[in-house]
C-alpha cells in the first residue's frame, strides 16, 4: 500500500523573528496597515494578537509564570555576566539553586 503524504519540505530561509518581536512590529505599524493585513503577511495568527495587546496594557492579565519569569531574567543575566558569558543555561540554572533563587526546571535562555 503506498502513501498519498507529500515528503516533508523544509525551508531554506533562517528562522523566523521570535513572536514578540513579530508582535512589537504589529504595535508599531498597525494604525499605518492594520492588524490582520501585517498578520497575513508575517504569517501569524491575528487571533492572538488582542491577547498580547491586552497584557501589554494590563500586565497584571498575564499568567503567573510569565510574572515569574519577568521577576527570574534580571536574576538570569546577573549570573551570565558575573561568569563572563560562559555559562549556559544548565550551569545558570545550578547557580541559581545554590543561590537559593527557585527557578524554572530549565532557565530560559534571554541572551
Amino acid at each position: 500500500m503506498t502513501s498519498s503524504r507529500r515528503p516533508a519540505r523544509f525551508s531554506t530561509l533562517p528562522d523566523r523573528p521570535p513572536t514578540q518581536e513579530l508582535k512589537a512590529y504589529i504595535d508599531q505599524h498597525r494604525d499605518l496597515y492594520g492588524v490582520e493585513p501585517i498578520c497575513k503577511v508575517l504569517q501569524i495568527a491575528p487571533s492572538c494578537y488582542p491577547r498580547h495587546a491586552a497584557q501589554t496594557r494590563n500586565p497584571a492579565l498575564r499568567c503567573e509564570r510569565a510574572k515569574h519569569d519577568d521577576e527570574l531574567i534580571p536574576q538570569v543575566e546577573r549570573v551570565w555576566h558575573a561568569n563572563m558569558h560562559v555559562y549556559r543555561s544548565d550551569k545558570v540554572w545550578k547557580q541559581l539553586n545554590r543561590e537559593g533563587v527557585g527557578g524554572r526546571a530549565a532557565v530560559l535562555w534571554s541572551g
